[in-house]
């Protein structure tokens, strides 16, 4: 394995990677003889003992209080009524409708100029499971075959995340595996055995057969 390689892949998840069962603790502040204020960084809230509406010495202290407005909802309900679309009126475009994962996939597939066989082949993709996301509009496959696709079809880092928003899926920096194959995405590294090789390395399944 390329050292140098391992190194960058190392420093890049060290930069990016979260590790999900780290837990930062609360910090507890105690202002004069009054119940303690704690407030939780990672939620970015504040909790009293005794909640109340208008701003004290305390809520300074903690954060901004700003009232809610008594006519928010009303004022939201009218902003969403001006800008609804009217399919009927005159002089209003048409509304846009969003590509299908499939109708992405087979498009990115076209502009790379592959065949859905050669497609299949370079990612390593069962036919049988192209075959059943051409003709089945509801079929969504796994994030893991997704990933085999843009590393076969060698899409960009933007077009790959393009695709997996199409299935619901998105990039995760709590994910060995998605960063490592990120990692060679965003370098148009499509060496599938050397990503293999650095996700084994990482006790990662790898991409793809």
């Amino acid at each position: 394995m390329d050292i140098q390689l391992l190194r960058e892949v190392s420093d890049f998840l060290e930069e990016f990677y979260v590790d999900e069962s780290f837990e930062e603790e609360p910090c507890i502040e105690v202002i004069g003889e009054e119940e303690p204020c704690i407030r939780d960084f990672g939620m970015q809230e504040c909790y009293e003992a005794d909640a109340c509406e208008e701003p004290s010495f305390e809520d300074e202290l903690c954060g901004d209080f700003e009232p809610e407005p008594e006519d928010k909802r009303e004022r939201t309900i009218i902003s969403y009524s001006l800008v609804r679309p009217n399919a009927g009126a005159p002089g209003i475009p048409p509304i846009r409708v969003e590509k299908s994962f499939a109708e992405t996939l087979f498009g990115f597939i076209d502009a790379k100029g592959m065949t859905d066989g050669q497609a299949a082949n370079r990612s390593g993709v069962d036919r049988r499971v192209m075959s059943k996301i051409r003709t089945n509009p509801n079929y969504t496959p796994t994030k893991k075959t997704i990933f085999s696709l843009a590393v076969g079809i060698r899409l960009t880092e933007e077009e790959t995340e393009e695709l997996l928003m199409k299935a619901g899926y998105a990039f995760s920096n709590t994910s060995k595996f998605d960063l490592v194959l990120q990692y060679f995405i965003q370098r148009e590294n499509y060496d599938i055995w050397t990503i293999n090789e650095v996700l084994n390395y990482y006790d990662q399944e790898p991409v793809c057969c």
